[in-house]
This record gives C-alpha cells, structure tokens and sequence, in this order.
C-alpha cells in the first residue's frame, strides 16, 4: 500500500466505526482518532487503485488503434472487426 494523503484517506466512509466520508475515525468514547482505522486505510488503497487503473486504462485506449484494447470483452472486438469490414466492402 502506497502512502496516501490524509485528503485520500478521508475520501472514504469507515468500515469500523461508521464516520461519513470527510470525517474524522472516532474511538468507541466518541473522541476522535489520532489515524484512520486499518480498514478504511484499506478501503481508500483501493479506491485510488481503482482510480489509477481507470487513467491508465483510459491512456491505453486513446493511444492504441480500435478494437486493440486488452481489456475489452472479445465479443464487442468481434463486433468492431465486422464493422470494420462492412465499411470495406
């Protein structure tokens, strides 16, 4: 796991003690937690990866020729190279 920004770390609602997004963890006392609960570290870990993979995903696309992605379904590439060859035709 990378080192998130405390801005990242609060993006996302915790998992262990409720709190909404933009808040503070809280002990169970009710004060706030000097660091987010392990869980909602986890949980923004993932979402920035989500975030990461969907820009690269993004540059993968507008940098290959059509139907080259790899991470296309098969069926809509089948679909891309019969339209391909209407246009040809």
């Amino acid at each position: 796991m990378e080192d998130l920004t405390p801005k990242q770390l609060l993006s996302v609602p915790c998992p262990t003690c409720g709190v909404d997004a933009g808040s503070r963890c809280l002990l169970r006392s009710g004060a706030p937690r000097a660091e987010p609960h392990v869980d909602r570290k986890l949980s923004a870990a993932d979402v920035v990866d989500r975030k990461k993979e969907r820009r690269e995903h993004g540059r993968r696309l507008s940098t290959s020729t059509p139907g080259t992605c790899l991470c296309a379904p098969a069926s809509a590439i089948q679909a891309q190279e019969r339209l391909a060859n209407k246009v040809r035709v």
